[in-house]
């Protein structure tokens, strides 16, 4: 993807599903969908768990020490 000047998920975005599946196969597929939060697996909340995380989309970029503890430790609790 480096080589294709791809490195977000924007960049990836931009691309169709032809030309992901011609680059990269079946996997193609699964990017251009990912990238459009298109996700049809099932879900089986009875699983046994691997990992624990919290997430959270912020409005603008956090740019301060301030700004990043603010957003974080809210995160970092609920982990």
């Amino acid at each position: 993807m480096k080589q294709m000047e791809i490195f977000t998920g924007m960049d990836l975005r931009q691309e169709d599903e032809a030309f992901l599946r011609k680059h990269f196969g079946k996997a193609g597929g699964y990017y251009f969908d990912i990238a459009r939060a298109i996700d049809n697996r099932p879900v089986n909340p009875d699983r046994i768990r691997k990992s624990i995380g919290s997430e959270n989309t912020f409005e603008s970029d956090l740019a301060t020490r301030i700004g990043l503890e603010a957003g974080l430790l809210p995160l970092i609790e609920d982990v």
